[in-house]
């Protein structure tokens, strides 16, 4: 039970990071979105400038690419607190050698999982810029 309630402060404790940190970073993203609209309006786009000719066609993929970065924010907390749970497990499990390897597992599922989130990221970012 006592590791229940750990587990879920912890959860509790992340999320509140995520309510606080999250809308910091959209409120910097709108400030440089915003410098960059007054750049582009005094640009010459027949140049062949990229970035002040697709500001329309961005919405689509600038939605998606928040979404990711969302899911890959839980993602890498989850993963962050399950290592921490699961280290403390090792920890005390004083030798038995089926704890150590419950623990064990866990750190490593973990990894795996930070593992695949950067993949999904990376793969997310190539199709979103090939687009």
């Amino acid at each position: 039970m006592k590791k229940f309630r750990l587990i879920i402060a912890s959860l509790v404790m992340a999320a509140g990071l995520c309510v606080v940190a999250l809308p910091q970073a959209s409120l910097a993203q709108g400030a440089f979105d915003e410098v960059k609209r007054e750049a582009c309006r005094g640009a010459d786009t027949s140049s062949g400038t990229k970035d002040c000719d697709k500001s329309a066609s961005n919405t689509l993929s600038r939605t998606l690419q928040n979404i990711v970065n969302i899911l890959t924010i839980i993602v890498g907390i989850a993963a962050v607190i399950i290592i921490i749970v699961n280290g403390l497990r090792f920890v005390t499990a004083n030798g038995d050698s089926g704890n150590i390897a419950n623990a064990r597992n866990g750190i490593i599922y973990a990894l795996v999982g930070i593992a695949i989130a950067a993949v999904a990221q990376a793969v997310v970012r190539f199709v979103i810029n090939k687009v």
